[in-house]
């Protein structure tokens, strides 16, 4: 009897808490039999157990209460929304605190990766994730179990958010793969956080006077297209900007920095030029220069280190010195003025200087070998011209000679006519000049045609021959005399250069030998000293 009194007592305790445990005691009851039950058999049987486990699973039914399925807690976000934004009559038209304190909008910014940096155009680029984060009081909700609203990027369209633009941006576009990249999170207390995932080519004014060898500093600024200062401000976060590894092919990135500043705007408004928060991010670039100094200024170099071979080859092998000296300075040409990736800039960078150096080394290689060959053809031609004086000298030396002795003869007796033409012929012959026989020749005819007027006797034809004779003779002295004291012209050289001409040649060679490649390294001492310690990177 105390066996069934104590299972209806105890079947009627579970009897809320489930069926499991009165199994368990009829089963302990179908072991003992139609025997009468004591309590402390049944505890030696584990029913204290039993009676532990419904105390369990009582709880646990009870915090049970609190798990809701999917579909209830998408109808309890659904319900807050319509409260939100139906019910509480949300305008999205109108900012939070609308004629109050302006919004605050926190920045942050996640960059993947940045460039490429382009000098040509004055632009780069970096692809980011861009959040922004304010207070909308107007969106605090209070309902137990959400700790914040994930919601769909179509509700953007529902809500107000800051209209924040990249003031000197040029292009940007917001990933769309496989839909658009950006998310919105509501939480309780109002404060909404708005995510998107940008890549943006922004404006970056350079200067590239030390151009391989520059630093760059680009700024990214971020500022309210519609809104003053007096509406909306901006500050960072406490952690402003966070990247991955980057990695640029000639670019390294060496610092960043950020503020916020006022600044007065260009674009007016009724009371004059608006006053704007602007947010900016602001990086360092470093140029890596290895590129250019493996493809241009180590060629460079050797090209004008070749030029200086031609001093080794010997002056008269002209055809070798023409072509190398050529060739050096083609070369210069092509490897420093051909290249298509150079910056197009109106003012010349660190390396036109030195191209423009190697340039003139190659240039003034060849020049030097032109300079010698020149002096040496022009005071041959001076030599020989002195040498025709000389000759012309003697010729007139002897034609006067030949006269004098022609006017004893003719003086003294008449001659044949034969002799006559033989001493014309001498005459002639002597005279070297061209002006001189002419002279000869008419003066000789003036004269025979007036004695055929007069028609003298023999007489005054001999006397006609010795004023001829005697006629020329003076003219052909007055020009001795003016030969004698003739003197070659010399040009405004050193007299040394005009009587030892082969000598000076070679000197000029050893010379250039030691001067080009001691002035080309003083060249480039002084050309890296100042592009690396004194020339500025900003202008």
């Amino acid at each position: 009897m105390w066996g069934w009194a104590f299972l209806l007592i105890l079947g009627n305790v579970r009897c809320d808490e489930g069926v499991r445990g009165v199994e368990s005691i009829g089963r302990v009851y179908q072991e003992l039999g139609d025997e009468e039950v004591e309590e402390s058999d049944l505890l030696s049987y584990g029913v204290e157990d039993l009676l532990d486990e419904s105390e369990h699973r009582g709880m646990r039914g009870k915090r049970s209460s609190f798990y809701r399925s999917g579909k209830e807690v998408a109808l309890q976000v659904s319900d807050t929304l319509d409260i939100l934004l139906v019910k509480q009559g949300y305008n999205k038209q109108m900012r939070p605190n609308s004629g109050g304190d302006p919004v605050e909008v926190e920045l942050n910014m996640a960059i993947r990766t940045i460039g490429p940096i382009d000098e040509t155009k004055e632009v780069f680029s970096l692809d980011c994730y861009f959040r922004q984060t304010w207070f909308d009081p107007r969106l605090k909700f209070n309902t137990s179990g959400l700790t914040q609203l994930a919601l769909n990027w179509k509700f953007l369209t529902k809500i107000w958010k800051p209209d924040t633009v990249f003031l000197n941006g040029q292009r940007c576009y917001l990933h769309k793969m496989t839909v658009p990249n950006r998310f919105i999170r509501v939480y309780p207390d109002g404060r909404v956080s708005y995510s998107q995932r940008l890549t943006l080519w922004a404006r970056c004014a350079m200067y590239l006077g030390k151009y391989p060898f520059d630093s760059q500093s680009c700024p990214l600024e971020m500022g309210s297209f519609g809104y003053t200062a007096q509406d909306l401000v901006y500050k960072w976060s406490s952690s402003p900007l966070s990247m991955d590894e980057v990695e640029m092919s000639q670019y390294k990135l060496t610092s960043w920095d950020f503020g916020v500043e006022k600044q007065k705007s260009d674009r007016k408004i009724a009371s004059g030029l608006r006053t704007d928060s602007v947010a900016f991010l602001r990086f360092d670039f470093e140029r890596q220069s290895g590129f250019w100094l493996l493809g241009i200024y180590f060629p460079l170099t050797l090209v004008v280190m070749c030029s200086w071979v031609a001093f080794w080859i010997v002056k008269t092998d002209v055809p070798a010195r023409i072509s190398l000296g050529v060739t050096t300075v083609l070369s210069v040409t092509k490897i420093g003025f051909g290249g298509k990736a150079k910056p197009q800039v109106g003012y010349s960078t660190a390396l036109d200087i030195y191209i423009i150096i190697c340039f003139f080394y190659t240039f003034a290689a060849l020049t030097e070998f032109a300079v010698i060959n020149f002096i040496t053809i022009f005071v041959q031609r001076h030599k020989k011209q002195e040498e025709e004086i000389n000759e012309k000298k003697e010729q007139l030396k002897k034609a006067a000679d030949i006269l004098d002795n022609l006017t004893v003869s003719n003086n003294g007796n008449q001659t044949e006519e034969s002799e006559e033409i033989d001493k014309d012929t001498d005459i002639l012959a002597q005279l070297g000049d061209m002006k001189m026989k002419v002279e000869y020749s008419n003066e000789k005819k003036a004269v025979q045609e007036q004695s055929e007027e007069t028609k003298e006797d023999d007489k005054s034809e001999t006397k006609t021959k010795v004023s001829i004779i005697q006629n020329l003779v003076c003219k052909v002295r007055e020009l001795e005399r003016q030969l004698a004291g003739w003197k070659p012209q010399l040009p405004p050289i050193p007299v040394l250069l005009y009587e030892e001409t082969q000598y000076v040649v070679d000197r000029l060679d050893e010379i250039s030998r030691m001067v080009f490649p001691i002035s080309f390294l003083l060249t480039s001492l002084c050309y890296w000293t100042y592009y690396f310690h004194i020339a500025e990177d900003f202008d």
